[in-house]
């Protein structure tokens, strides 16, 4: 009997489940993958602004066949998913929103100002399609071509790719 308890504990508690984890956050995370990269991320952010956000982040990457979880990432390294990010100095904003999406960025794409830094669903697609457009021009000779949404220099690239990667 104690055998058969301690291999029932052994099956049960595991590196794939351990025990301190309760079942309906394993079910979350299985049905929810963006959310909890999230949460993982900034355990602090209100929960259902992150289930919404990772809703709006799934239905953009499918749409513009984005790796999802690369995509959260680098939402992570460039705003920590706070939509009204700015990156200002001496008074002046150069980028925008959760995107961070750059005002030279923004005039090619004619995306709005404001919009990035108060729609999230706008600001989200925005970098999405910025993202987007990068793999189509890059994807075939670059599988990181996803580090030029921040650095066109190949070794500020890698130091992207860096601060990125610890997100996923």
């Amino acid at each position: 009997m104690i055998k058969y308890i301690v291999f029932l504990s052994l099956l049960v508690c595991s590196k794939v489940v351990p025990c301190d984890v309760k079942p309906y956050k394993i079910d979350k995370c299985l049905q929810h993958p963006i959310y909890c990269q999230i949460l993982k991320n900034s355990p602090k952010i209100n929960k259902q602004y992150a289930m919404r956000l990772s809703n709006v982040i799934d239905n953009m990457s499918k749409l513009y066949k984005l790796d999802s979880a690369i995509y959260t990432a680098i939402l992570a390294q460039e705003s920590m998913f706070k939509l009204n990010a700015k990156n200002c100095r001496k008074g002046f904003c150069y980028d925008h929103g959760i995107s961070q999406i750059n005002y030279k960025t923004a005039l090619i794409y004619n995306f709005n100002l404001n919009g990035l830094t108060t729609d999230l669903v706008y600001s989200v697609q925005a970098g999405a399609i910025v993202l987007a457009d990068l793999r189509k021009a890059y994807a075939h000779k670059d599988k990181d071509y996803w580090t030029r949404y921040n650095a066109s220099n190949k070794l500020k690239r890698a130091v992207y790719k860096a601060k990125v990667i610890r997100y996923l």
